[in-house]
């Protein structure tokens, strides 16, 4: 598989824009604190009146098919719960 420079470039740019967007909007002022990242993803911890909750943003740039990934994921935790 060649490597395309180009595409990365502009996923880079885009995960940027993106994560800019996310922390000028500041979410963790709305009851919630940023947690540390994955290399694919932002974590914010939310409080609700009945407990936590973390609320994982799939960032765009570094997963090509991020609907997937996610319910892959939702997939596996569903499988561990049973």
């Amino acid at each position: 598989m060649d490597f395309d420079n180009i595409a990365v470039q502009q996923s880079h740019r885009l995960f940027q824009v993106w994560l800019q967007n996310l922390l000028r909007n500041s979410p963790e002022e709305l009851a919630a604190s940023r947690l540390t990242n994955g290399a694919f993803n932002i974590c914010y911890r939310v409080t609700f009146v009945n407990g936590y909750r973390v609320v994982r943003f799939v960032a765009p740039g570094r997963v090509l098919a991020r609907k997937e990934k996610v319910e892959d994921e939702v997939a596996v935790m569903q499988y561990i719960s049973q």
